[in-house]
């Protein structure tokens, strides 16, 4: 099994990246640190985080198999250290993909803020996308909608006041 840090994907040849799945058996423990998923003073960031892992988790599959998806606890700063493990079938899918993802996951490489922005803008495609397409994984995607109402309603409340 291939363990992998998304944020350390950076420093890998896309190339050496395939040959190192390729030779796991396309076996996959991928690390991901997510930020604000525990807590955050906004709640529209702690829902994008959910819908971050969400969106993770429905890529792995859409690309392999047998995806388990297992949350670590919380730091000081709420970020949440989350392990995805799957049977990648799609390798040479799948690498480009990762790729792509892990500067938006790296705090290193994401100064301006344009690979967290190009994800955001990804993800809320895919999830216009899907509409109400039944989800791989039906706890996430509560989990994403329980968070996105709370900040809608959060929202709604401080419109109220200003009122």
């Amino acid at each position: 099994m291939l363990v992998l840090a998304l944020r350390g994907i950076d420093d890998i040849d896309e190339s050496e990246l395939l040959e190192k799945l390729s030779q796991a058996g396309g076996q996959l423990r991928l690390l991901v640190r997510v930020p604000n998923l525990a807590s955050s003073p906004s709640r529209w960031a702690i829902a994008q985080a959910r819908l971050a892992v969400w969106y993770i988790a429905e890529m792995l599959e859409q690309y392999g198999r047998d995806v388990e998806v297992d949350e670590s606890d919380d730091d000081e700063d709420g970020d949440v250290e989350v392990a995805f493990e799957a049977v990648i079938t799609d390798v040479r899918g799948l690498v480009p993909k990762l790729c792509w993802l892990a500067p938006a996951f790296d705090p290193e490489t994401e100064d301006d803020g344009t690979a967290m922005f190009d994800l955001t803008c990804e993800m809320e495609g895919w999830l216009e996308e899907r509409g109400n397409a039944p989800a791989r994984f039906p706890k996430l995607q509560k989990d994403y909608e329980a968070d996105a109402a709370a900040a809608r309603a959060y929202e709604s409340d401080d419109d109220d006041d200003t009122k």
